[in-house]
């Protein structure tokens, strides 16, 4: 942000002063890799930003507008640096009238069981244990990635064990309970038999035995789009949509909305909401 705002005052930040900065946000894009199919070779493609993405950068200025006016405060007269923050507004990332547009965020896809069915057989054999341990307990990506056995609890009146992920491993900066079902248990035992004492953690990189970074790579999007599943800018489809498909099949299931909320590991009950999408 520095070489569009970084001249001018604090004091004078507002939604006219951010437009040359969110207009050169929108002209820059966002630069990916794709494979072309005709080459078989990655190329860069520019697509448009997301208004989300930009919101983001909004969030850090209003975050420095606040502290300007509650925390910092001058050496010499002990008063803050602005009188009063100025409100900055945020772009809309949902379509108020019309179509969704390209740069708005897209809808929340949860996956059926025919459609897992036709997906997870595509990934490779590692990123599908994560996938299909993911799915079944509704763990963030980062939460799968760094799973360490020495998080793991023995709970013997239950005769099964379970996760405890510590508070700074997990987004919202609590310890995250992972519970495991049948099918999450059985991925669990055979990873613990390729990889208890050859790495410290349960999902580890092949090669390095060290953690992924992410789940979502091209290894999921080329299964994703062989799959023939729904693309396009107006559907999330990155590896979140896990996480959904097991809040929704938990609600189908009967599942209350306060174990939901543990399950999924939420601390706002309305999240666990829009994560639990009701069937027809």
């Amino acid at each position: 942000m520095l070489p569009i705002l970084g001249n001018i005052p604090l004091c004078d930040l507002h939604d006219a002063t951010l437009k040359p900065y969110i207009k050169w946000r929108k002209k820059e894009g966002v630069k990916t890799r794709k494979k072309d199919a005709k080459t078989n070779q990655f190329i860069i493609v520019k697509r448009k930003i997301k208004h989300a993405s930009i919101n983001r950068d909004l969030e850090v200025v209003r975050t420095i507008l606040l502290a300007a006016w509650r925390s910092w405060r001058c050496e010499l007269t002990g008063k803050p640096w602005i009188d009063n923050p100025t409100l900055i507004s945020m772009l809309p990332t949902k379509p108020q009238t019309g179509q969704r547009l390209e740069e708005h965020s897209g809808e929340t896809y949860s996956l059926s069981w025919a459609e897992q069915d036709k997906l997870f057989p595509l990934l490779s054999p590692h990123l599908s244990a994560m996938c299909l341990f993911k799915v079944n307990t509704g763990t963030r990506a980062q939460e799968v990635c760094q799973l360490r056995w020495d998080w793991e609890y023995d709970v013997p009146e239950l005769e099964l064990s379970l996760f405890i992920v510590p508070e700074g491993y997990v987004k919202n900066g609590e310890a995250r309970l992972i519970i495991p079902n049948q099918i999450a248990r059985s991925v669990i035992e055979e990873q613990r038999r390729q990889w208890f004492g050859q790495s410290d953690f349960v999902f580890p990189n092949l090669h390095t035995k060290r953690p992924f970074t992410k789940i979502r790579n091209n290894g999921w999007r080329t299964a994703w789009d062989k799959a023939a599943l729904p693309t396009g800018h107006n559907i999330c489809h990155g590896v979140h949509v896990l996480k959904h498909t097991c809040g929704r099949r938990l609600r189908a299931a009967g599942v209350s909305r306060e174990t939901r909320k543990i399950y999924l590991g939420h601390t706002d009950g309305d999240i666990t909401t829009h994560y639990s999408a009701a069937e027809i």
